[in-house]
């Protein structure tokens, strides 16, 4: 019987695995005496089931291995050790690059910097062990960084003393009798295990010691525990996984179950030349039994399905899913974990049960952002005041605001709203816009907890409590922590709390967050430095870099239901119908780009290449699992710069080339049917509405709103809607409009009355008015992020005044000064920035623009040809602001000839409305554009007119503050 066996494609390798134990059974060799070693877990789990299935009754099973457990119990059968958590292994790394070889540490010498790299070494390391590189190797790559490679000086300086460095970490380890994965591989390869026609005599004994084999009749000790041992559902090796699997091999009692043509795939190949050197080469002793016929690809049911984005993929997934005949015998691969929860979303509503088994990034679940919250808080307080974005980021976060405490969850999130508004500007408070606050000042804030009792119902000293405690447990208790043990405790107290007061437990994926939380802390307090001292701001880094590698792993039922697995958990599986979904380029494969330490040419000169090999790993996961099922969907998304997967490119071509056509798969695309989301949404006129508005005092601004959109005419002015004041936010457009209209005022009221003089004295004094508003008005708010905009206004303002001093003004007449004014029967008010006398003698009134449209009313030939529908007015007049300012002043100075201009402070230019024309003309424009005025302000009143969303201008609608009220 041939000990080295290729199954196709075609084979199921639990079946095949199944059967040939239960011809050991039939020998008389008892299962419970045979080693399987699996890949993974998964597998052995249905290959129990098959063996039930095939032999009809219970029967004791196989003891089963992953092959990493394998190795373990082989490296640590003799003498007891235990595999080295990470952070242990990383921070004696970091002591001993920091006391022996300081030239590797970077200028910040701390555990927290250098873990990164720390991490990096580790790796690299465990990669030497897993593939037994000599010393040797070492020396030639040291006396080449010692010329010096192209790459950073610390980097140099570690491939100088790798060796030492590597020695030494290894002492440390064999020291603890806790190893690294890499040692437990190598010392089970090296020493632990010896051939069955050899015993050891060692130096020295115990684990890295150096032992002699010698002939002898011992059948070797590992055989006192199986009589037997099954390797299946490999495909690449490790070397010293290649040498622990040869040496039993050569025992004569294993047997090793590949998939897969060798003359396809050339890792399995290198393999089997490895593992039998001579059978393989065609002296048949034992034999390599090879697959019969190919893989088979070529005879499944393949169909191509093509989404514009995830949840058209998703969409597409479940339309699949609906027509499963099995679910038990059907398998959806989710190369990236990312986009799981779009998936579920879509399957979850299906009758059958399901399945999950991959890696979810801790990082996308809702635990992340509220410790990483917590520790920005706390790297960013000064003292014992917080910055109040960090506070209320914290405070508002889904989970905190929805804490169902004394008084229950609603009165929780009405007092964390009442506080935000607080903060942000919206009500008036004591802490209204401050950068930077205590906690003691919000729980002072007495507005706050009124305003929040009568909102809840709640008496105000049990919201006070609820508040002090959430301060305490986000906030206060994070404050004087110095270990890891100490912040692993507060972060497991903490999802603890955050689960014993919500509904967070009921969303799977919050429950495995909490599990793989609590999980990371009780990892990082057990570590050999969870008592060490360190600054605040390491700890936080430790911690978060931990909770950004951290991954959830989900146990269900893997027998039974519809299976969704991530593409390494596929492994040794075979099912009649598979589903692939994200074969786009970057997703499959999947695969790291960089070394960000050692450098890609010394992995090559090593022997190790990681990207190469990850990516034949991942085309043999693929291929394989399609190649032994009966149909197959594959998913891919086409939209922006997706690109489809080269796996799935050579699956095209090798149908195109086998065809010699083209058109071989059709993509299904999802069809899915999308409607504008604006809508002429119309509100009717009531006669309320139509009351308010006759008695309505209207402003130039209102009309002009009016104009361009009645309906956002209704927001505004109807229902007084205003969009909310954010004083903790970057300042808004009409916050520094506001801003210099009030600074203009202020400093030009000296000249009332009078010619302006803008002299070197006013000059200095402009620009101390204009610092001081600033640090009132901006500085708390954006902190040293005021730079830019202080440094932008400034210039612009310098401008203004340099043509300011060329301008003819005689004097100055008005400034922002409300005037009454009437058109018809409707009454208005206009709020004028300033009105110049001219040394023309002639008025000119001047409005201020920072930004927004600058348009002025079309020529008088226009005007005469204009229709009195508001859509012509809004392409003709486009504005009624400045003709109105002109009516106001022309009637209030008797007749003298008034100009307005719109002043535009960004390019500093003058926009004048009436361009130098005949006066007569002047007062035509003048005329036919107030009676449009007067026939738009009758339309407004008029009920039979609703207000009607004007749709004309995208641009428009999607800037607009009442946009999502309209959809």
């Amino acid at each position: 019987m041939s000990n080295i066996e290729f199954l196709s494609f075609r084979e199921d390798p639990i079946k095949a695995t199944a059967k040939y134990l239960l011809e050991l059974k039939e020998k008389g060799i008892p299962l419970e005496k045979v080693a399987l070693v699996f890949g993974g877990r998964r597998p052995g789990m249905f290959l129990n089931r098959e063996l039930f299935r095939m032999h009809g009754k219970p029967l004791l099973s196989p003891v089963f291995f992953t092959m990493d457990e394998f190795a373990s119990y082989i490296a640590c059968r003799q003498d007891p050790c235990s595999q080295i958590g990470d952070l242990d292994a990383e921070y004696f790394i970091y002591q001993l690059c920091r006391d022996k070889y300081p030239g590797l540490l970077r200028e910040d010498k701390s555990f927290a910097s250098f873990l990164p790299w720390a991490r990096e070494i580790r790796v690299f390391i465990e990669q030497l062990d897993l593939q037994d590189i000599p010393e040797e190797k070492l020396k030639a790559v040291e006396a080449s960084a010692a010329i010096g490679y192209a790459v950073p000086e610390p980097v140099n300086k570690l491939l100088e003393n790798i060796s030492k460095v590597r020695n030494d970490f290894e002492k440390y380890c064999f020291k603890e009798k806790k190893l690294t994965r890499g040692l437990m591989y190598r010392e089970a390869a090296r020493s632990a295990l010896i051939p069955p026609r050899f015993t050891s005599k060692s130096k020295q004994g115990g684990l890295g010691s150096q032992k002699e084999p010698r002939e002898d009749s011992n059948p070797g000790w590992i055989f006192e525990d199986f009589s037997h041992f099954v390797f299946s559902g490999f495909f690449y090796f490790h070397e010293t996984e290649l040498a622990i699997v040869k040496t039993i091999l050569d025992s004569g009692k294993a047997k090793m179950l590949f998939q897969g043509d060798p003359e396809e795939w050339p890792v399995l190949k290198m393999n089997a030349k490895a593992l039998a050197p001579l059978d393989f080469q065609g002296n048949l002793n034992r034999g390599v039994k090879l697959p019969e016929g190919v893989s088979g690809d070529n005879k499944v049911d393949i169909q191509l399905y093509c989404g514009q984005d995830s949840h058209a993929e998703a969409a597409l997934v479940r339309q699949v899913l609906e027509k499963v005949e099995d679910p038990e015998n059907t398998l959806l691969v989710v190369p990236d974990p990312a986009k799981l929860p779009v998936l579920l979303s879509a399957v979850s509503p299906l009758p059958a049960d399901f399945n999950i088994s991959l890696g979810y990034p801790l990082q996308r679940t809702i635990v992340f952002p509220l410790f990483d919250g917590i520790f920005r808080a706390q790297e960013n307080k000064k003292a014992n005041l917080y910055y109040s974005r960090d506070y209320l980021k914290i405070m508002t976060n889904s989970v905190i605001k929805n804490l169902s405490l004394e008084t229950g969850s609603t009165a929780v999130r009405i007092t964390i709203h009442k506080i935000a508004e607080a903060l942000l500007g919206t009500v008036a408070s004591p802490v209204a816009g401050k950068l930077f606050i205590s906690l003691e000042e919000i729980i002072a804030d007495q507005e706050i907890f009124e305003q929040a009792e009568v909102l809840s119902g709640s008496p105000q000293n049990k919201l006070r409590e609820e508040i002090k405690f959430l301060h305490k447990m986000l906030f206060s208790d994070w404050q004087d922590i110095n270990t890891l043990a100490s912040l692993a405790e507060k972060a497991g107290e903490l999802v603890l709390a955050v689960n014993k007061y919500s509904e967070f437990s009921s969303y799977p994926f919050n429950v495995k967050a909490i599990e793989e939380t609590l999980n990371l802390a009780e990892t990082v307090s057990s570590a050999a430095c969870s008592k060490e001292i360190f600054e605040p701001a390491d700890l936080f880094r430790i911690f978060r870099l931990f909770l950004e590698s951290a991954k959830l792993s989900f146990s269900g039922s893997p027998l039974k239901g519809l299976q969704i697995l991530g593409l390494l958990e596929t492994r040794s599986l075979s099912f009649k119908e598979v589903l692939v979904t994200g074969l786009n380029e970057g997703t499959v494969p999947q695969i790291r780009q960089l070394e960000p330490l050692i450098p890609r040419e010394i992995m090559l000169t090593l022997g190790i290449n990681r990207l190469e090999k990850e990516e034949e790993i991942q085309r043999y996961l693929f291929r394989r699992v399609i190649g032994g099922a009966e149909k197959v969907h594959l998913f891919y998304q086409e939209a922006g710069q997706n690109e489809r997967s080269r796996f799935l490119e050579q699956i095209l071509w090798e149908k195109q080339k086998s065809e010699k056509k083209l058109d071989v798969f059709i993509p299904q695309r999802g069809v899915f049917r999308v409607e504008p989301s604006l809508k002429e949404e119309k509100t009717a006129k009531t006669a309320e509405i139509v009351a308010l508005l006759k008695e309505f005092t209207y402003s130039p601004s209102s009309i002009d709103t009016y104009l361009d959109c009645p309906r956002q005419f209704y927001f505004r002015y109807v229902m007084n809607l205003q969009e909310k004041t954010d004083l903790l936010a970057t300042p808004e457009p009409r916050e520094i409009g506001t801003f210099v209209h009030e600074l203009l005022q202020q400093t030009f009221s000296v000249f009332l009355n009078q010619r302006p003089v803008l002299d070197s004295k006013f000059e200095e004094s402009f620009f101390r008015a204009f610092k001081k508003k600033f640090e009132e008005d901006f500085h708390p708010r954006m902190g040293d992020g005021a730079f830019l905009l202080e440094t932008v206004l400034k210039h612009r303002l310098e401008k203004f005044l340099q043509n300011e001093k060329e301008r003819p003004v005689a004097k100055l007449i008005v400034l922002e000064m409300p005037y009454p004014y009437k058109i018809g029967d409707f009454k208005l008010k206009a709020k004028v920035d300033r009105v110049d006398e001219l040394d023309d003698g002639t008025l000119l009134v001047v409005d201020y623009k920072t930004g927004g449209k600058i348009e002025v009313p079309a020529k008088l030939q226009k005007l005469r040809d204009m229709s009195l529908d508001r859509s012509a007015m809004k392409k003709t007049i486009k504005t009624f602001q400045m003709p109105i300012y002109v009516s106001i002043f022309r009637d209030s100075q008797f007749g003298r000839e008034v100009n307005a201009c719109l002043y535009n402070l960004r390019e500093t230019r003058l926009i004048m409305c009436f361009k130098k024309e005949d006066p007569d003309e002047r007062t035509e424009s003048l005329g036919l554009i107030l009676d449009a005025a007067q026939q738009l302000l009758k339309e407004i009143i008029d009920p039979a007119v609703p207000f009607a969303a004007d749709l004309s201008n995208i641009w428009q609608c999607e800037n607009c503050l009442f946009t999502y009220l309209c959809k």
